[in-house]
């Protein structure tokens, strides 16, 4: 009985981990530094010819907090990114449209709060008053 018991245990231990694995890999999220490379402007995982789609998020080695998040699509940076300081304060957002910043950047201080608003066509910013 006990045989019975362990095989049924160590085949729902392989589901579980087999269900965690492809839970991991199917949200496709990567540390673009580590993770990728960028060819002519367009973001690759290394070994892939096709152009990165899925979210990048990126942790401080020392601190594990939060270095930058922001999503991929087609390879160019989309929608909003945020970046953060070591000690976990905002350091700034910006919007990204087909991998340039498009739309407003926010430039943050030690205590969170916004110091520089900005707006950006074609990675070309300019402070807003």
């Amino acid at each position: 009985m006990s045989l019975i018991i362990q095989n049924k245990l160590t085949i729902l231990i392989l589901i579980l981990i087999s269900f965690a694995i492809y839970l991991i890999i199917s949200t496709k999220t990567i540390c673009d530094d580590l993770d990728g490379l960028t060819r002519k402007g367009v973001f690759y995982l290394r070994g892939s010819e096709t152009p990165f789609t899925g979210n990048s998020l990126c942790i401080w080695d020392l601190t594990n907090v939060t270095w930058y998040e922001g999503k991929y699509q087609d390879g160019l940076k989309e929608g909003l990114w945020k970046f953060y300081n070591l000690d976990a304060t905002k350091r700034s957002e910006v919007t990204y449209s087909e991998g340039k910043m498009n739309g407003l950047r926010y430039i943050y201080n030690s205590n969170n709060k916004e110091v520089i608003k900005m707006n950006c066509i074609d990675n070309i910013c300019e402070a807003m008053e």
